[in-house]
């Protein structure tokens, strides 16, 4: 998790925000610097007592919805990706992930439990619409070039591309939802494609590849050190 947390001008300046009680304001600074990558705090009665806040102050942050909060007792961060420049490559994703499913993020990357007001956090737009923390920053053993697609076989560049079938289709689609589950580990996109190339070889069907990582991802281990899908296809051959 970063140790380093900015707050937005425009959230932290604006009326709303500087209407309230300077203890409130102070409650709000506290919980953004605890808050886990993705924004999520999992004690913030802890973080109260420790800073010798009021349970009034986290009211009035709920009431004026700087905070959100869940049935659990988990709350998020409203404004936490208008606050930080949140990077999916970066980031450790947040253990919350029943609360984080159920989030929604609008246009100006303010996160909504209101369903009708955004789209769903994990899909390939909302990421998008995130701001990298370095724009022209390549890691070449992260990423392809931009112009590459994921093929199992090698083609002649001067000639058409062949269409793809549908299941290789399904196959590369498999690389982004992985990179999108929680704790993901950073592995080279040519590393995940040549796994997956090997369950397509072995018949390893795509579902059954999706179905294997969300049992591996709940073990300890693959928590705290993430997951790729190279482990994903060796862990068929140990169980053969």
């Amino acid at each position: 998790m970063a140790g380093k947390r900015m707050f937005c001008k425009e959230v932290v300046h604006s009326d709303q925000f500087l209407e309230m009680p300077a203890s409130t304001q102070a409650l709000y600074f506290h919980l953004g610097m605890e808050a886990d990558d993705d924004g999520f705090l999992g004690s913030p009665k802890k973080i109260i007592k420790t800073i010798g806040a009021a349970e009034d102050d986290l009211k009035i942050l709920l009431t004026k919805r700087f905070v959100l909060a869940f049935p659990s007792g988990i709350l998020v961060i409203k404004h936490h990706r208008m606050n930080n420049n949140w990077d999916k490559y970066n980031c450790k994703r947040t253990v919350y992930l029943e609360e984080f499913n159920q989030l929604h993020i609008k246009e100006n990357r303010a996160y909504t439990l209101d369903i009708s007001q955004g789209i769903p956090v994990q899909s390939d737009y909302s990421l998008k619409t995130v701001s990298r923390i370095e724009e022209n920053r390549i890691d070449k053993n992260r990423l392809l070039p931009a112009k590459a697609d994921f093929h199992f076989e090698e083609e002649n560049p001067k000639e058409p591309r062949a269409k793809k079938d549908p299941l290789t289709e399904k196959y590369e689609q498999l690389v982004q939802w992985g990179e999108h589950r929680s704790g993901v580990k950073v592995m080279a996109r040519k590393k995940q494609y040549a796994a997956l190339k090997s369950a397509r070889l072995a018949e390893i069907t795509p579902d059954r590849l999706k179905a294997r990582w969300q049992e591996l991802e709940t073990k300890k281990f693959h928590e705290e050190n993430g997951l790729d899908w190279g482990m994903v296809v060796s862990s068929f051959d140990r169980k053969a």
